[in-house]
């Protein structure tokens, strides 16, 4: 998706990219779910700086208020040239409380890709941030990469990181090895939206690995109809409701399961 020649094109060329991204992970990639938070991470994190005008990939300006994260390139997004890696994590559960965090290595074993990690998260409605999500990537030298230009001490003014999209850019990765990514609740604050989920998407010359171990889950169903709602009269239990029920597990499942991960009913 190249420049549009008005402003008029780039909502709608923003919406048919948008369309193909969710479209990928539905159809190639066979994900049953995939949240509005992914499909924007991915396409930030594949924007090309446009150079013609202030900010380049390294400058702590970017995104700046000529070109926003960039211009939109779905061959970077979704199909990068090799030796360069696409990988992304849809964290439906997020976090319940500030202070909680988690963390994915990142395996580059080639240090000519340049590093760039988007994390995207949906904020309660209100006049402020209501949730801060950080990002920071280490890497195999321990040196700290925040995003967005931010230090150590400015993400955590709420005065200054004011975002729900961060953006760490290596254009030079010192060297090859484990680099460790790091999502951290800084700020929570309780509505009705219960949970912080997140998105997250790499492009490096290497893998993200999602370090939870395999997980058992049993299903249980309650085949006697005590609970359900007085307002399904005589519905069959076994069909009209444990079935859908069934289905949504299934489907929200898939979307975060990994390899070796089993699920079993009783």
């Amino acid at each position: 998706v190249g420049a549009p020649a008005s402003l008029a094109q780039q909502p709608p060329l923003a919406a048919g990219a948008a369309t193909l991204v969710r479209q990928y992970y539905q159809d190639t990639l066979k994900r049953e779910f995939v949240s509005a938070a992914l499909v924007r991470a991915t396409l930030i994190n594949g924007a090309d700086v446009i150079t013609s005008t202030e900010g380049t990939e390294s400058d702590p300006e970017v995104p700046d208020v000529h070109q926003g994260w960039g211009r939109i390139d779905l061959g970077q997004a979704l199909d990068p040239t090799s030796p360069a890696e696409i990988d992304f994590v849809d964290e439906i559960d997020g976090f319940t409380a500030a202070g909680e965090g988690h963390e994915y290595s990142l395996d580059v074993t080639d240090s000519t890709v340049p590093i760039a990690v988007t994390l995207v998260y949906h904020d309660p409605p209100g006049q402020a941030l209501l949730r801060d999500l950080d990002l920071i990537v280490e890497d195999p030298d321990g040196n700290l990469h925040y995003a967005n230009g931010l230090d150590g001490t400015t993400r955590s003014d709420p005065s200054v990181d004011q975002s729900n999209v961060e953006r760490v850019y290596i254009e030079t990765p010192p060297t090859t090895g484990e680099y460790t990514v790091r999502v951290e609740c800084e700020d929570f604050q309780e509505t009705t939206w219960g949970h912080q989920p997140y998105a997250l998407v790499t492009r490096a010359g290497g893998p993200l690995n999602d370090e939870r171990p395999p997980t058992d889950v049993v299903l249980a169903l309650d085949m006697s109809g005590s609970m359900l709602h007085a307002a399904c009269g005589t519905c069959d239990p076994t069909i009209a409701v444990l079935e859908d029920a069934v289905e949504l597990f299934i489907a929200l499942w898939q979307a975060v399961t990994i390899p070796g991960d089993r699920i079993s009913t009783v």
